[in-house]
């Protein structure tokens, strides 16, 4: 059977090799939130992992894995174009750029991965156990180089099943390690059937751990004393800057806000830039503010700063502030991560985009803020201010040296309509609770608000494209988890001594020739 498959695999031809590959990719996707298929994403990438080892050239070899990338973001990110139907008009043409732009530069990881595998061919066990590395290892250089871009990591897959909580001691790369190890068992099984029962024992072995540290998926996440408010105003994004509604709609979420004296949260949370109004006007709306806050709580918004410099130009931030309950700023977190022709252009000194730059905003760049950071408030909540897409990167959720008592990310998705987008930004928010053992409150302007206990479970949440508000207890932290210490330290050291092993065997194998 070895023989005859590989030799049929040899004799594909370029279009359908890349032809499957992508259909592999594709279905990956049917892992990811909200589907959650996980086995299919598993099964899609052994096949994948099969193809490449019957490729008979250094291109054949790249391009496989290569194609299989460009088939799970093609299909995982499509609704990021999504963006441009807000002025459709003016960047129609743009859709193209937006919807395979970026999986034809993220693929490049994964043939670049596939490629290293090359002088292993001839090996297939060697082969098969590198592929867990080396594809690893390319998840995490995405998820890092060129300010990264960690969206819809393999690991993913298992938010909805107790291995996710394996993320409290890998975190989201190794567990990706996992989903390859998986695959690479499952394909091995083809040539040696032994190898399915490895698939079997790694199996068996994660799940147990994800059940035990839920003690029996039935442990009860014990609450503060603290109460939080999350609003959701459900404002479509082609109206949220529509400077006509702008009063009615202060108006409707400062009603969604008010609450009676004896039910008063101590944390009220509004989404990203829920604040219209830039923060040098704040004054102006002060009043209005501080007739839904009572003395002890505070209220948590997205807003756009804007500073002078001396020379006559202007820094704009995209920021959270934190007001008591006579409308005074007590904190503020200006986000640091911007999104890349998002938020800003990178090297747009050198790049003349023309309009297209200025397009990026009606500001220009954002400028970033100075890192992470532990906003204590008054009332000594310490909280972690993550704003919009900060929170997809695993070891980054809070400023090193200082853990909070929670996260808290506010976020607009609503650019992204009623697609899978939003679902896969909750999952990577879920993530990093269980990474941290920190819970977190998540607003989102058009959905989806949660609270999330720090097993990554969704005490309350609000659907997708509704109005609404959630006021629940704030969970109580967990202690500080593995992951949270050493971050994604024991990811690389693992994969680092896995390599090293299989170089030291490959130069063994090799002398003894």
């Amino acid at each position: 059977m070895k023989t005859r498959l590989r030799e049929s695999l040899m004799r594909l031809s370029p279009v359908r090799r890349g032809g499957l590959a992508f259909l592999c990719g594709a279905a990956g996707v049917a892992g990811l939130a909200p589907f959650y298929i996980w086995p299919l994403t598993i099964l899609s990438f052994a096949l994948c992992l099969v193809l490449m080892l019957g490729a008979t050239t250094k291109k054949q070899l790249f391009w496989t894995g290569w194609f299989y990338a460009f088939g799970y973001f093609t299909f995982g990110l499509y609704w990021i174009s999504l963006a441009l139907h807000i002025d459709w008009a003016q960047w129609w043409w743009l859709t193209p750029f937006a919807a395979i732009g970026l999986p034809l530069y993220l693929s490049i990881h994964f043939g670049l991965a596939a490629l290293v595998l090359w002088k292993l061919r001839d090996n297939t066990a060697y082969f098969l156990v590198g592929s867990i590395v080396s594809f690893g290892l390319a998840e995490y250089f995405r998820g890092t180089l060129f300010t990264g871009f960690p969206w819809n990591l393999h690991g993913y897959i298992f938010m909805d099943s107790p291995i996710s909580l394996n993320l409290n001691w890998m975190g989201a790369y190794g567990l990706n390690l996992v989903v390859f190890a998986l695959a690479a068992a499952l394909a091995g099984g083809l040539y040696k059937k032994r190898a399915w029962a490895l698939a079997a024992l790694l199996t068996g072995s994660v799940y147990a751990y994800g059940y035990i540290a839920t003690f029996g998926a039935h442990a009860v996440t014990p609450m503060t004393d603290r109460t939080v408010m999350i609003v959701q105003p459900n404002i479509a994004q082609i109206d949220k800057w529509d400077r006509s509604k702008a009063e009615l709609q202060f108006e409707e979420i400062l009603q969604q806000s008010s609450t009676p004296d004896d039910n008063r949260p101590d944390l009220v949370v509004w989404p990203e830039t829920a604040m219209t109004f830039r923060k040098p006007d704040l004054p102006v709306y002060a009043r209005d503010l501080s007739n839904i806050l009572a003395s002890g709580q505070y209220l948590l918004s997205g807003i756009t700063d804007v500073k002078a410099n001396r020379d006559l130009t202007f820094d704009y931030f995209n920021s959270l502030i934190a007001l008591n309950g006579d409308a005074k700023a007590v904190g503020q977190y200006n986000k640091h991560h911007l999104v890349p022709f998002g938020e800003y252009v990178p090297m747009r000194k050198y790049l003349r985009f023309g309009g297209v730059a200025q397009g990026i905003s009606s500001t220009g760049d954002f400028k970033p803020g100075p890192g992470p950071q532990t906003m204590t408030l008054p009332n000594n909540l310490r909280i972690s201010p993550l704003i919009c897409y900060e929170i997809i990167f695993p070891g980054r959720s809070f400023k090193k040296g200082d853990r909070p008592d929670a996260i808290v990310n506010i976020t607009n998705d609503g650019w992204y309509l009623g697609s899978i987008g939003p679902h896969q930004h909750l999952a990577m928010s879920r993530a990093r609770a269980i990474e941290t053992g920190l819970p977190v409150i998540r607003a989102a302007n058009t959905g989806i608000s949660a609270v999330i206990d720090p097993f990554g479970r969704i005490i309350l949440s609000l659907p997708l494209q509704e109005k609404g508000t959630i006021l629940t207890g704030l969970p109580s932290a967990h202690p500080p988890t593995l992951f949270s210490r050493y971050g994604n330290g024991l990811f690389l050291v693992f994969s680092l001594l896995l390599a090293g092993l299989l170089i030291s065997l490959r130069i063994k194998g090799n002398a003894t020739k």
